[in-house]
């Protein structure tokens, strides 16, 4: 929707694969960050969870899974992207986004952490019956 719309568009760049966009500012070739971000965030994190899905688990594990894999991919795809004109960068050279990615990942990393010692707190009860 956001590439259709033409808007949350990339940074400038002079690479091959840079596009107009006419809400843009300037007449700049910029980066079609929203075509990066389905690409990653849809088909590659789809592809990377279905792949892990075989693996044994505590319940709940693919959902810490996949706040970590959006969390990495979108914080990468934020250095193409223009970041929000209210907030620029936020943090040295990181915007909002990627300080929020940052956080994801910190709270899919967490959720797993809880989930693993669950698994094992219900295993060991289920043993000791």
């Amino acid at each position: 929707g956001n590439f259709i719309n033409g808007e949350l568009y990339g940074r400038v760049t002079s690479a091959s694969i840079g596009m107009y966009f006419p809400l843009a500012p300037g007449q700049n070739l910029r980066h079609p960050s929203q075509l990066y971000e389905a690409f990653f965030e849809g088909i590659v994190l789809f592809i990377v969870l279905w792949t892990l899905r075989k693996l044994k688990t505590p319940k709940g594990a693919m959902l810490s899974f996949y706040i970590i894999g959006y969390g990495f991919v979108r914080f990468f795809i934020e250095f193409y992207r223009q970041p929000d004109p209210q907030l620029g960068f936020v943090f040295m050279s990181f915007s909002m986004g990627q300080l929020l990615c940052g956080l994801m990942m910190v709270c899919g990393a967490a959720l797993y952490v809880y989930l693993s010692q669950a698994e094992k707190r219900r295993t060991n009860l289920l043993q000791h019956e």
